[in-house]
């Protein structure tokens, strides 16, 4: 079972974790429905495409104005390219305010390093940092666009390990995607799936106040992107 036993029951020393715990984005569904203006007919085409080029995307291989002009070649009443780049970076709604309360709390405490490690696309990123400054949540950021490889493959993982710098049994990585945590379990990640913000929270402050016998708060270091 992905959610079995105690939140936080061994000494942690980097913190490995998702957006998806961090930010609410529009559901797909939406996005699908607000390209294929509403038309039932046009609505699995639209998902088919849009959801491999926002992989691509994610995985840096293709930019936000290819990702477009590849789209208008096939769906014609997409808006002009301001209106899809701001909407495609207006997908996220907000954040989870508590989670991001709890992931300061903890970055100050210096207890331990924090890495964020998101499938994301450059687009999606610039976004979220000009409103809400995610990456000073953060130690260092392994980003998918940055990578060139999407979460659960060996290679994100591989940065992943490079970004925790300590031996594996020594992190925690939380995730809202069952896959994603059965993937970095194999990998040898120590893993937790997540699901909603009060959970998120009550692991954040456990870590930040974990029992006796934990190891000491470590140094923090400089916050870098891999």
């Amino acid at each position: 079972m992905d959610r079995a036993g105690p939140r936080v029951s061994r000494p942690v020393s980097v913190l490995l974790i998702d957006l998806g715990g961090v930010v609410v984005r529009d559901p797909r569904p939406r996005m699908v429905l607000e390209l294929s203006r509403g038309h039932p007919s046009r609505r699995k085409r639209v998902h088919a495409a849009y959801y491999r080029l926002s992989r691509a995307l994610d995985r840096g291989a293709i930019d936000l104005p290819t990702m477009y002009r590849r789209l208008r070649r096939e769906f014609a009443w997409i808006p002009n390219y301001p209106a899809f780049r701001s909407w495609v970076r207006g997908r996220s709604l907000s954040v989870i305010a508590s989670v991001v309360r709890a992931l300061r709390r903890l970055k100050e405490s210096a207890r331990l390093r924090i890495v964020l490690a998101s499938n994301i696309s450059h687009a999606v990123w610039t976004g979220l940092e000009e409103k809400f400054h995610l990456s000073s949540l953060s130690d260092r950021a392994v980003l998918s666009y940055r990578v060139r490889a999407l979460k659960p493959e060996r290679a994100f993982l591989r940065q992943m390990q490079r970004a925790a710098r300590v031996p594996l049994e020594r992190t925690l990585f939380l995730d809202d995607a069952g896959s994603n945590v059965r993937r970095a379990r194999r990998y040898g990640f120590p893993s937790r799936v997540v699901r909603g913000g009060a959970e998120t929270v009550q692991i954040l402050e456990e870590l930040r106040r974990p029992p006796p016998g934990f190891p000491r708060a470590l140094g923090r270091s400089p916050r870098r992107a891999v």
